[in-house]
């Protein structure tokens, strides 16, 4: 067996693509160790373990010029700087995807939860207790506004997934003809960087899933308390009001629904 490979075999050997020792060698990051006086470049055996280090550093998502640096001035040292980094950033990645996974766990529950639902009716259900993350109170004069402030709430707390940030709104501002004033909030559980600052409580809510346009939500407010007034139910802190079938369902607006409910007052 000749112990010296042309490009072709060797990119056969580590199974990658021609292209990809071309552009390894044109950046100096990995080069073939042989050049004949004919000016033939050739690759050798030994070189396939090398190569398996710059794989394995590209997998673990180090940049290729960080790969470059560490190969030039490899040590031990070098080497456990290199660990420190990949495994925080595997752990940041981790992370992310468990957020990622229990976003798309809550997105199968919210479908779920919408099939089996009235809509456009009031229901009363049992809530469990749920730690969320609350805004200070927000005054908004219009529905452009209104999104400049949900906006500023998702960036500066850091909100992946700022589709299934919710508003509180207090009762007695929703008994007004213009209200004005809510809160934003999210659930903590979708968002490991924010620590809990409000717990919902458990108990029976009055609930509406309302499915349509946002414009048309204010009305609804009005149509659940109609509804406690007349069921003698005393309804009890704040209004929860959360968009669960959106833009990552559907294109159509008049597709959405939108849950909006109040815990009923503990007699």
């Amino acid at each position: 067996m000749q112990d010296k490979l042309r490009t072709g075999e060797f990119a056969k050997l580590v199974n990658i693509p021609k292209h990809v020792l071309f552009y390894y060698d044109e950046i100096d990051l990995f080069k073939p160790a042989i050049t004949d006086s004919n000016g033939y470049r050739y690759y050798t055996y030994d070189q396939y373990y090398l190569f398996n280090v710059i794989r394995f550093l590209k997998d673990l998502g180090m940049p290729l010029k960080d790969i470059k640096h560490f190969l030039d001035n490899r040590n031990m040292n070098q080497l456990n700087q290199v660990i420190l980094i990949q495994q925080t950033k595997i752990q940041n990645e981790i992370k992310k995807l468990k957020q990622a996974q229990a976003y798309l766990d809550y997105i199968s529950e919210v479908i779920e939860y919408t099939k089996h639902k009235p809509i456009g009716t009031c229901f009363i259900e049992d809530k469990p207790t749920k730690k969320l993350f609350v805004s200070n109170y927000i005054e908004y004069s219009s529905f452009s506004s209104f999104v400049e402030l949900y906006a500023q709430f998702a960036k500066e707390n850091e909100i992946e997934f700022s589709n299934y940030v919710g508003i509180m709104m207090p009762l007695n501002e929703a008994l007004k003809a213009h209200p004005k004033f809510t809160n934003h909030f999210v659930e903590t559980i979708f968002e490991d960087n924010l620590k809990s600052n409000y717990i919902k409580p458990k108990g029976k809510y009055l609930t509406y899933l309302h499915k349509g346009k946002f414009d048309e939500i204010q009305t609804i407010y009005q149509s659940i308390i109609n509804y406690a007034n007349r069921n003698q139910i005393i309804l009890d802190g704040y209004f929860y009001e959360l968009t669960l079938i959106n833009e990552i369902m559907t294109h159509n607006p008049e597709e959405y629904i939108t849950e909006i409910n109040i815990k009923i007052k503990d007699m």
